[in-house]
């Protein structure tokens, strides 16, 4: 492709083997639906590499392949080796494992991480060889014990198969694992159960990779214990686990996170400390022992060939993360030219990058680490390129333009550089630097916004001013710590004075975020916009930066003609992409639609409501025990933020149970609360610890609480909502300390009446209270139920389910619970009264809509 000095003919072959991977993925149609994705990069493709002039016959065939390269590299074919771990897997029944350990374990300061290659599997009814990777994390701190190249034999883990939580909007943990090559995954909490049971010769890479990583981290264990040490690792190495989750935290809100992702930035620091440092280093020994080289100028050739080796170990340092393998795949496309004294094609390097990892790892394409990183850089190409359109002589355009550095410098009074006065020398390098770090980081932070937003939903206020502050810093501390670590390792008894700058100089990097991560409103959570503002957003900016570099030669009436229209559409544009970023949910008008939606929160229970109105209502959000998942946080809200939803206008929690109301405490510190409704009147018996600190956290957040009494209807636009439990009566008959099963029976029980439309609200009710309904005469008698305590044996009664009678039952539940929920004598109770049963553990979130007369279930399996 050529145009404006953009020359990448490589491009459109990438984008026609990526098309036939989004083809191939379901994931693909989160961004666009009806596979348009896949369409556009076909038509793209097809625009770019074949719009002007004729192409050889290769050429077609070559392009016409790629897409089925891309979808066949991407299919998950079956695997027939009897061997294989997913042939012999057991879901749920507890297995003893060998396998080796062929990399360092993820020690985090309450769990720790195992992969192994798998090669004997035990269980009770049958034992033999097996092939696959498993990941197995022990749930409890534990210190190091174990190195690559030991075999493992764990006891009584449980090995399912990864899977997503299945709700619109969700992460694709799934794709994820699988570009780790895992297969099945399993959870443990006694240490004991792991053991070493002998050892196994590791490949010459993975040794040697583990060595060196062990060598230069061991002055850094020894010297700089603590945070100091571990923000090292994290922003060296890419090595979080250690890291404190405040730190983290403070690095997500100042947009500094992405300091921790060795990227090409990290890369490019090492690349050009090596290139400065070997440069001057050369041509000083080639000019005095071989002048007539250093004057061929061979000494920049043999500099290029000299920065690949710190390179190459870095890259091998860092391991196979997608960032670093793209910038290290552009880094060696530009020393090479270097090398055959060619003309170096950042572009094409840059489409070649991505088709080197897409050949490798075809779900990259999906994953947010590889669309960030390449939005980054090509962003900053393309605004590089257009900005050096600003030069307005032609023969400078075509080598290295004048056009950038007078708009972005300006010039020393006298044109000729001998000229110039030591001030305008180094006012003309300050401006340099400044200017030019301020549009490299500008143009990231605008390419990446589309991919924050829609995948992380958190926007930094602080995040460009800090990263002018801060990137420049670490250009130079990255470099030198690892310069510094390597002296350390090579004279360990120096360590402590060699790593004295390097705690300095991170110290600083300690500070500054959490300073500012502890001022108020220094980011910004934003819902998922309408998929049309990625093309809004992304025409804007392309809009602009044609329209700051078109210069045509003379002015015509056509020309006016079009620089109005181009200014009319980049104001359209741009008040369109404000609207929907600030009003995603814009036309927000009323509808007839009531929407109730049973999320997949794992053994757990979340219901959202949107009321025709388009208000909005959580009832209870899920939980893990001990928190060991932020459910609230990385499950519940990006269900909402897909949906385009920014503020709650109610909640309610059922009762307060860890499994209900977790989610729910993590949800007010994301959404805005408008009202928080209250169905025990204070009463701390019927309440709990969770429910008395959830209402107090509400209220604090200046929601206004709403008493609901039973039988008292509250009306929501045309729905009405009628609490029926617990009432006045029957939380005065409990005297006693309340055991977990009791506080059951509190659980708020509501039913919800549009038309003709009528679903009954359960929370964990045990068959006491179902009881307590029946001989009341409560209204039960419901279209929909979500099933008492998610399908207990110990809730669900025949009476009760015949004084229902629903025509469906919706069932939340975990995979593979401990409980069997729901319970296989209860399903078929439910069956054998006619009732349709949903269970989120098999189906995922249970997506019901209705105008009141007809309804519609959806169900998310392939999530």
């Amino acid at each position: 492709m050529k145009g404006n000095g953009i020359m990448a003919p490589l491009l459109p072959y990438v984008l026609a083997y990526a098309g036939g991977i989004a083809l191939a993925l379901p994931a693909a149609d989160d961004f666009l639906p009806f596979h348009l994705l896949p369409l556009l990069m076909f038509v793209t493709s097809a625009a770019l590499g074949f719009g002007k002039g004729r192409r050889s016959v290769l050429a077609w065939v070559m392009w016409l392949a790629l897409p089925v390269l891309g979808a066949w590299n991407t299919l998950e074919l079956p695997n027939d080796d009897r061997e294989y771990i997913l042939n012999q897997l057991q879901e749920g029944q507890p297995a003893e494992l060998v396998g080796e350990l062929d990399a360092a374990p993820l020690t985090y300061p309450d769990r720790t991480v195992y992969v192994l290659n798998l090669r004997h599997i035990r269980y009770d009814n049958g034992a033999g060889n097996v092939a696959g990777r498993a990941r197995i994390t022990l749930y409890a701190p534990a210190p190091p014990r174990f190195a690559v190249g030991d075999v493992l034999h764990i006891e009584k883990v449980k090995l399912k198969r990864p899977r997503n939580f299945k709700n619109p909007g969700r992460f694709d943990y799934r794709g994820y694992l699988a570009t780790q090559g895992i297969d099945v995954m399993g959870g443990m909490s006694k240490p004991g159960d792991i053991e070493k049971q002998g050892e196994f010769q590791p490949s010459i890479g993975t040794r040697f990779r583990n060595d060196l990583l062990r060598r230069l981290l061991a002055p850094v264990d020894a010297h700089l214990p603590g945070d100091t040490g571990a923000l090292l690792k994290a922003m060296v190495l890419g090595k979080k686990e250690s890291l404190a989750e405040d730190i983290l935290e403070a690095y997500r809100v100042t947009g500094l996170a992405h300091l921790m992702a060795v990227s090409g930035l990290h890369i490019g620091f090492v690349a050009g400390a090596s290139f400065l440092a070997f440069r001057s280093l050369v041509f000083r020994m080639a000019w005095r022992w071989a002048p007539d080289l250093a004057r061929s100028g061979a000494t920049r050739v043999i500099t290029a060939l000299l920065c690949m080796v710190p390179v190459s170990l870095y890259l091998v340092l860092v391991g196979d993360k997608v960032s670093a393998l793209r910038a290290g795949i552009m880094v060696f496309m530009i020393l090479l030219a270097v090398l055959l004294n060619r003309q170096r094609n950042l572009f094409n390097a840059l489409a070649a990058a991505a088709l080197a990892i897409l050949l490798w790892h075809p779900r990259a394409l999906v994953d947010p680490g590889f669309q960030m990183s390449f939005l980054a850089v090509g962003f900053i190409l393309f605004t590089a390129q257009r900005l050096a359109l600003l030069d307005s002589d032609p023969i400078d355009r075509m080598g290295e333009s004048k056009g950038l550095r007078h708009f972005l410098l300006g010039l020393p009074p006298s044109p000729n550089p001998e000229d110039w006065l030591p001030r305008d020398r180094l006012w003309v390098r300050v401006r340099a630097f400044v200017a030019g770090t301020f549009i490299v980081t500008l143009a990231a932070t605008v390419g990446t916004l589309p991919a924050l937003v829609y995948h992380f939903h958190r926007i930094s206020v602080v995040g460009l001013a800090l990263n002018l502050l801060l990137v420049p810093l670490a250009s130079l501390a990255i470099p030198l710590a690892l310069l510094l670590m390597t002296l350390s390792a090579l004279v360990p008894a120096l360590g402590a004075v060699l790593l004295f700058p390097v705690d300095v100089l991170f110290g600083v990097f300690l500070w500054i975020p959490r300073f500012f991560a502890g001022l108020p409103h220094m980011a910004a959570y934003v819902p998922s916009p309408p998929r049309i503002w990625i093309f809004l957003y992304g025409a804007l900016w392309v809009g602009i930066l044609i329209r700051l570099t078109w210069d045509p030669p003379r002015e015509t009436k056509d020309l006016r003609l079009r620089r109005w229209m181009l200014n009319g559409g980049l104001a359209a544009a741009a008040g369109a992409v404000a609207l929907l970023m600030l009003w995603p949910r814009f036309p927000e008008r009323a509808t007839d639609q009531l929407t109730v939606a049973v999320l997949d929160v794992g053994q757990g229970e979340s219901i959202f409501i949107e009321f025709p109105n388009r208000q909005v209502m959580m009832v209870d959000g899920g939980g893990f025990y001990k928190d060991s998942l932020n459910i609230g946080r990385s499950v519940v809200a990006p269900f909402l933020w897909h949906r385009g939803i920014r503020t709650l206008d109610f909640m309610a929690a059922t009762h307060s149970d860890q499994d209900h109301i977790s989610g729910l405490e993590s949800l007010l510190d994301l959404f805005p609360l408008r009202h928080f409704l209250d169905p025990y009147s204070g009463n701390p018996k019927a309440m709990g610890r969770r429910m008395i600190h959830l209402r107090d956290k509400a209220l604090a957040r200046d929601a206004d609480a709403i008493p609901l009494r039973a039988g008292q209807a509250l009306r929501i636009g045309e729905v009405i909502l009628t609490p029926l439990h617990p009432d006045p009566d029957f939380l005065a008959g409990k005297t006693a300390p309340l055991q977990s099963r009791e506080r059951n029976e509190f659980s708020l029980v509501f039913r919800l009446d549009y038309r003709e439309f009528s679903i009954l609200l359960t929370g964990d009710i045990g068959q006491e209270a179902e009881d307590y309904l029946l001989e009341r005469g409560a209204p039960l008698n419901a279209l929909f139920l979500q099933g008492p305590h998610h399908g207990s044996r110990y809730s669900n009664s025949l009476p009760f389910i015949r004084a229902v009678h629903p025509r469906a039952v919706l069932f939340s539940s975990g995979y593979l619970n401990w409980n069997r929920h729901p319970h296989p004598e209860i399903l078929s109770r439910y069956r054998k009264e006619g009732a349709h049963t949903y269970r989120t553990d098999l189906e995922g979130a249970i997506v019901v809509t209705t105008d009141g007369y007809r309804h519609r279930v959806e169900t998310h399996p392939d999530l």
